[in-house]
C-alpha cells in the first residue's frame, strides 16, 4: 500500500508537488492481487498480532468497560469532552486499577501538577474528594493519609507534568520525544492529558 511520505506532504504544501504522484498511483494487478499467497500470509500474521494484543488487555477503568473496549497496547484511544467535565478523573480512573495491578502507566499533564495527578490516585484509593482537597476543605489528617501512598503510587504512575524541563509537555517534539523514551518499555499505557494544550 502507498504511503505519503513527510517530504510528499511538505512538496504539496509548497506548491513543488507536480500534478500527478506515481506513488498514489492504484492498478488493476495492485488490486487484483489481494488473495494471493502473499496477501494472505499478511492477513493472517496480522490476525496472530492482534490476538496476542487482545491476550494481552489492561484494564480499563472497571470490569465493565473493559469487557466493552478492549484496551490494550499499540492502540490511541481518545476521550473528548469540554474543559472541567472530568479529562484529569478518568486519567486519573485508568491509572487507577493499573497502579493496584503492578503495571505502568506514564501520565504527560499539560493541565495539572505531578502532585495532581498523583493525589487524584491517593483519593480514590481512600474514598476522599479530590474536590475538597481542591478547595482546601480536606484536613490535615486525612491530606497525611494521602500522602502515605505518594510512593507507592509513584512506583507505578510516572507523571511528567507542565513544569517538567520547561514545559515540553506543551511542545509537539517534547511529548514525541517522551513517547519513544517509553515506547519499548514495560509502560502499559501512555495518557496525554490534554492533547490540546501541546501547541508548539
Amino acid at each position: 500500500m502507498a504511503k505519503v511520505t513527510a517530504d510528499q506532504i511538505k512538496k504539496l504544501i509548497s506548491g513543488e508537488m507536480a500534478a500527478k504522484d506515481a506513488s498514489l498511483d492504484v492498478s488493476f494487478d495492485d488490486i487484483d492481487s489481494f488473495g494471493n499467497k502473499e496477501s494472505l500470509k499478511e492477513m493472517i500474521k496480522r490476525i496472530a498480532a492482534y490476538n496476542k494484543m487482545l491476550s494481552e488487555r489492561i484494564t480499563l477503568i472497571n470490569e465493565s468497560l473493559t469487557t466493552a473496549i478492549p484496551f490494550t497496547r499499540e492502540n490511541l484511544y481518545l476521550f473528548c469532552a469540554y474543559t472541567g467535565s472530568g479529562k484529569s478523573t478518568v486519567a486519573a480512573n485508568i491509572s487507577y486499577p493499573l497502579w493496584k495491578q503492578n503495571k505502568k502507566v506514564l501520565v504527560i499533564s499539560n493541565e495539572e501538577s505531578a502532585q495532581d495527578v498523583i493525589m487524584r490516585i491517593a483519593c480514590l484509593e481512600k474514598g476522599s474528594s479530590f474536590n475538597d482537597y481542591k478547595k482546601g476543605l480536606m484536613s490535615k489528617d486525612e491530606q497525611m493519609e494521602l500522602f502515605k501512598l505518594f510512593p507507592s503510587i509513584s512506583d507505578f504512575v510516572k507523571v511528567i507534568d507542565v513544569n517538567y524541563k520547561d514545559g515540553i509537555t506543551t511542545k509537539l517534539e517534547g511529548v514525541k520525544n517522551a513517547l519513544n523514551a517509553v515506547k519499548t518499555s514495560q509502560y502499559s499505557c501512555v495518557l496525554i492529558d490534554y492533547y490540546q494544550l501541546i501547541q508548539y
